[in-house]
């Protein structure tokens, strides 16, 4: 009985955070905070799509059963799933740009970076409002392969985000302000409005 209310509960809250998160993935703010010496955006939703994921997982993984051992142990699994969420809403992930490039920070796995010298001009464009993924266009080189999407659902506004980084994919003359307030408000002023 308890099992069964348990995966009932953890179910509905995991599809609810999932549907939440995906609704409208990306942030409201028009611009960056400025953290030593780069422009940063935290993670909005990406952190409620993780949590809502795992606890999906788990509940669907739990099996209400007659045998207490069994729900013992499988109530045992489902506290280890909240532990391994508990990581992922702990670790804070990072969208930042910096004057050599951008710099992924993810909760899990290795950061992700990518210079200004091989974004291709004019991209990324403009996500759609509920897209989850930025690509961005990468100038065609054996080395550097297929091009390469970054996640959405950062604090700052995925029309703001894919305008800050076309615009220091075609001006690089401007990266070395990148980190600076004065540069921040430029180009807050500079970027059509979202």
């Amino acid at each position: 009985m308890l099992a069964g209310v348990v995966r009932g509960s953890v179910l509905l809250t995991g599809v609810v955070l999932v549907m939440v998160a995906s609704w409208r993935p990306g942030g409201t703010r028009r611009g960056f905070a400025v953290v030593d010496g780069m422009f940063e955006t935290r993670g909005h939703s990406i952190r409620r799509q993780q949590a809502g994921a795992t606890l999906v997982a788990s509940s669907l993984a739990l099996d209400v059963s007659r045998n207490p051992v069994l729900n013992a142990i499988q109530l045992v699994l489902l506290l280890l799933a909240a532990t391994v969420l508990g990581v992922l809403l702990w670790r804070d992930s990072a969208l930042r740009l910096r004057p050599e490039g951008i710099l992924v920070r993810r909760a899990v796995g290795r950061p992700v970076r990518i210079a200004w010298a091989e974004l291709s001009a004019g991209h990324p464009r403009r996500p759609g409002l509920n897209d989850l993924m930025l690509p961005v266009t990468r100038r065609e080189s054996p080395t550097l392969g297929q091009p390469r999407y970054l996640s959405l659902g950062w604090q700052t506004h995925p029309w703001f985000l894919a305008d800050a980084i076309r615009w220091y994919a075609d001006h690089p003359e401007d990266r070395a302000g990148i980190g600076t307030q004065a540069e921040h408000d430029r180009l807050v002023a500079a970027l059509p409005e979202c």
